[in-house]
């Protein structure tokens, strides 16, 4: 297994330039990851995991059957804003 390397950022957003098309691919929708929002295999920014946003939604089992409470929205938002300040 590869070791785990600390993302470079820029502007506090992940940056990758790795490319690999199937990790790409995985990326987009990937059973194993619950994050709606995973860093960019290749490029700048956030991909979107299809499979976790639907779970979310209660499209797929597992999931919390709705989503996300204004709560939930507003503290991940904080989360994310409190890790870009770090990173600037």
């Amino acid at each position: 297994m590869a070791e785990q390397q600390t993302p470079q950022t820029f502007l506090g957003m992940p940056m990758s330039w790795d490319w690999d098309p199937q990790r790409i691919l995985r990326n987009m929708w990937n059973p194993d990851d619950e994050r709606v929002f995973p860093p960019k295999v290749f490029g700048i920014g956030w991909d979107v995991n299809g499979h976790a946003l639907l779970k979310q939604f209660g499209v797929l089992p597992g999931g919390n059957g709705g989503p996300p409470s204004v709560d939930d929205v507003r503290s991940a938002a904080k989360d994310a804003a409190s890790s870009i300040r770090k990173e600037i």
